[in-house]
């Protein structure tokens, strides 16, 4: 008797990332992404590559796409290039799968780049004294201060708006 051959059963998947193609601590590139429209609702998946240089489809759970757009932003344009850890591989066992809680690798942006994003950037008067200018705008300041409540660049004291879309800056007391 010959075995049947599962080439294609194998390829069928191999676009997909699975769990046990990961261990926990691999580093996961973002390279790209699109909307998947089936099951009945939306989601996203990002296309990523491995430290091996294999892209892949890792579709989000709600957990991980809150994580990621908190640490990269709500623009997905923006996450090219970035990168993140893979924190835990959990099984859940009302679905019996295994799923991956990532985690997102931050640099800290220097203290030039930041001074030259301050720089280039309009401020107006605020509402309760100080001065604003759109978070979005200002996004490597906008994610130290999501961080950090407030920092002290040269003559100013720098934190987020309450709804997080302004940044808001105030000279420090004493000057």
């Amino acid at each position: 008797m010959q075995m049947p051959k599962i080439n294609k059963l194998l390829k069928r998947h191999a676009k997909w990332l699975r769990s046990y193609m990961v261990s926990e601590g691999d580093i996961l590139e973002i390279v790209g992404g699109f909307l998947d429209h089936r099951y009945g609702r939306t989601r996203l998946v990002i296309v990523v590559k491995d430290d091996n240089g294999i892209t892949r489809f890792l579709p989000l759970s709600q957990l991980n796409l809150r994580t990621l757009a908190k640490a990269f932003g709500t623009d997905t344009s923006h996450w090219l290039g970035k990168r993140m850890r893979v924190k835990k591989i959990r099984f859940y066992p009302a679905l019996n799968a295994e799923g991956l809680i990532l985690e997102p690798i931050v640099e800290k942006p220097d203290s030039e780049s930041l001074q030259a994003e301050i720089e280039k950037t309009d401020w107006r008067p605020g509402k309760y004294g100080g001065e604003i200018a759109p978070s979005f705008k200002l996004p490597a300041l906008s994610e130290v201060l999501r961080r950090n409540r407030t920092i002290e660049i040269d003559e100013y004291v720098y934190r987020l708006s309450r709804s997080g879309r302004s940044v808001v800056r105030f000279p420090k007391a004493g000057r």
